[in-house]
């Protein structure tokens, strides 16, 4: 009797160190048995977070791809402001209708024996008027291309000065050209002309540069969150779709885009490829869901390549280090902010899991220190969820 009872005893001990572990283990992380029938699968220090007044009640969804489950939402159908979080669904738009290898070329031609020359381009989306940036980063150095024309000419016989006629350059490139030779020893005047006349006039360039590949472009978006190339990005896959570059051939070539993967456009409103304008509505919901159906395709890799490490990479080099240090390394996530919205989307590394999520909050005070809280309050809430890999959830019951 002693000994069934003694038995009984040890059960019911056991039973509840158990019940204590599984407690323990809630808290701090997600539990690897959590199932769609479950109120809530995530840490209660999540909840508090996203609860919390600093982000107004945000569209959020945490989903596990490789199960399906559901494991946090709120919101996750209420169309928000993405603010740079637009970047991945650019990002793939120009990925599915330009191709990664795309590359952008620019030449520049002789069309007479005087000192004309003329420079020829496919609208570089990456151009650069810094050597300094060509050579960290990759993106063609327009100068070179009238450095090779200043060239033609001896210390003897160079001229005073020179016409460079241009077609298919933006102007934003052209004046970045002219502040570049303004006060060089030959004077540089340029002037636009028609694609027709450029085709007429060209031959043999006396030089050609080339821009990095579409997906080097995407990496370097995603990682630095670069406005200008985004929205240059988002025109040409317009164009390459059959569209026109303005707001309807945008709006039009991402819902292709995303209707090719299955994946619902209710809600889409597309103002630019940057996510500066704050008219640019998405749902969590297809931001997640895009990540999930993408993250294994080679095509695609470069975005996932880009996203930003917690504490250690592009623009969230300097987040979770104070916010949530534990998971530092354990974020890769696309940031995104504009007045009155912080958002943050991508992928988190839990034990052996990962995780894809997206958070909106675009209900937040339009100041800065509103913004910062809310920085510092997703930081949290999303590193709750972060664990190193190769490490069981549970391992507190060893």
């Amino acid at each position: 009797m002693q000994a069934k009872l003694r038995i009984i005893g040890s059960i019911f001990v056991l039973l509840s160190i158990l019940a204590s572990h599984s407690a323990t283990a809630e808290e701090s992380a997600v539990s690897a048995s959590c199932f769609v029938k479950a109120k809530s699968c995530v840490p209660s220090q999540f909840i508090k977070q996203a609860k919390s007044k600093s982000l107004a009640n945000p569209a959020i969804l945490v989903t596990d791809p490789a199960t399906g489950v559901v494991l946090y939402e709120n919101r996750p159908d209420s169309p928000s402001v993405p603010a740079s979080v637009m970047k991945v669904l650019t990002s793939y738009t120009a990925l599915t209708f330009l191709g990664g290898e795309k590359r952008f070329a620019t030449s520049i031609y002789r069309v007479e024996t005087g000192s004309t020359f003329m420079i020829v381009g496919e609208r570089d989306p990456w151009l650069t008027m810094f050597r300094s940036v060509s050579l960290k980063y990759g993106p063609a150095f327009a100068p070179d291309l009238i450095n090779v024309a200043l060239g033609q000419f001896g210390e003897d016989d160079r001229p005073k000065r020179i016409t460079v006629l241009h077609s298919r350059l933006y102007s934003s490139d052209i004046a970045g050209l002219k502040a570049h030779f303004k006060g060089s020893a030959v004077k540089v005047t340029f002037k636009e002309i028609s694609s027709k006349e450029a085709t007429l006039k060209s031959g043999e360039p006396l030089y050609q540069i080339l821009s990095p590949t579409v997906n080097q472009m995407v990496e370097f978006l995603i990682r630095f969150s670069d406005n200008r190339l985004a929205d240059r990005l988002a025109v040409h896959a317009a164009i390459a779709h059959g569209y026109k570059g303005d707001k309807g051939g945008l709006q039009q070539s991402y819902q292709d885009a995303l209707l090719a993967k299955e994946i619902g456009i209710d809600g889409l409103n597309v103002e630019d490829g940057s996510g500066l304008s704050k008219e640019n509505r998405i749902t969590s919901r297809m931001v997640v869901d895009l990540l999930t159906k993408i993250r294994g395709i080679p095509e695609f890799q470069s975005l996932y390549q880009g996203l930003p490490t917690s504490g250690k990479t592009g623009t969230l080099k300097k987040r979770f280090k104070e916010s949530a240090p534990d998971a530092v390394g354990l974020v890769k996530a696309k940031t995104g902010w504009v007045n009155g919205s912080v958002s943050l989307a991508g992928f988190i590394t839990s034990g052996d899991r990962e995780y894809a999520f997206a958070v909106l909050a675009d209900r937040i005070p339009r100041y800065y220190s509103a913004t910062e809280r809310a920085r510092v309050v997703i930081d949290r809430m999303i590193g709750s969820l972060a664990k190193p890999a190769n490490t069981e959830v549970l391992e507190a019951i060893g």
